[in-house]
């Protein structure tokens, strides 16, 4: 975006809804800020609101609290569940490398609930991605060459709200969904066939059977599909194969087994469930 910008591209207006939810999370953000300047000037420390950021060639950014006795950098989002949103942090840790702070946080709110979490950033762990992020804004608006898209299609979630983006967007006039038409109709039908009845079967023994069906139609149809190729259509039937990263998970629980306690900082990564009432239900045989 940053470099349409610089190009004097126009972009589309925001939507009425669009303005409304905007309102809506600068009336939170601003009543964040009003507690954080009170929690502060109650300690005799000071803090400035909507900072701006010089970087790159003569380019701005604005932060939304900087406090100056120990540079830091506060960045404020709303979002579900307080999540914290994966641009936040290259954001927060941007605007810390280019005032050198020391500190960078995003204080993240629910809006529904009103919930806040603060997370630490590791400011140096986007030191590198920032300087060449930083470098392709430059050369995108100097010589007028773009960086690759951030976004994978007009409507992935980076894309929503930019000016650039969406179906119409300038950023898309030369996309087009990928969709490869193939010659395999009976593999694709027979995929599709036995996946009506994985969802339909209720006996075990019949669960197992069926999906020992579908691994060898799969390996049927990947002759004619590539994984992360777009959606692939056959025989009115389409498919779409895509692989999923490995994983990592972490117990607290076992940790605590272990003897560790989970350090301060670190708690606003920690999320809960809510408890619940569960209900086991069954029949018994020869019991009335």
């Amino acid at each position: 975006m940053a470099v349409y910008q610089g190009l004097g591209v126009e972009g589309r207006a925001h939507t009425e809804q669009e303005l409304r939810r905007f309102r809506r999370g600068h009336a939170l953000a601003d009543a964040a800020k009003v507690d954080i300047a009170q929690d502060l000037h109650a300690q005799g420390r000071d803090v400035e609101f909507e900072v701006e950021i010089p970087w790159g060639d003569g380019y701005t950014g604005h932060c939304d609290a900087y406090i100056p006795d120990e540079p830091s950098i506060v960045e404020i989002t709303t979002t579900k569940d307080a999540d914290l949103p994966e641009h936040k942090p290259l954001q927060a840790a941007a605007y810390a490398i280019e005032t050198d702070s020391n500190a960078a946080v995003v204080l993240s709110i629910d809006p529904s609930t009103g919930e806040e979490r603060v997370y630490p950033i590791n400011i140096d762990a986007f030191r590198d991605r920032w300087e060449a992020i930083k470098g392709q804004v430059v050369a995108g608006i100097r010589d007028g060459v773009l960086p690759d898209r951030v976004c994978r299609h007009p409507m992935d979630g980076p894309a929503i709200f930019c000016p650039f983006a969406g179906r119409d967007g300038h950023c898309f006039q030369d996309w087009a969904p990928q969709v490869e038409h193939v010659d395999a109709p009976a593999a694709f039908q027979a995929l599709a066939d036995v996946e009506d009845e994985i969802a339909q079967a209720a006996a075990k023994d019949t669960l197992e059977e069926l999906k020992t069906r579908r691994e060898d139609l799969r390996a049927e149809v990947l002759a004619y599909v590539d994984a992360g190729a777009g959606e692939h259509i056959a025989g009115g039937v389409s498919v779409k194969v895509t692989d999923v990263a490995e994983g990592e998970g972490f117990s607290l629980a076992q940790m605590r087994k272990a003897g560790f306690e989970l350090p301060a900082e670190l708690e606003a990564f920690v999320t809960t469930r809510r408890g619940s009432t569960r209900w086991t239900v069954k029949r018994v045989e020869g019991s009335r």
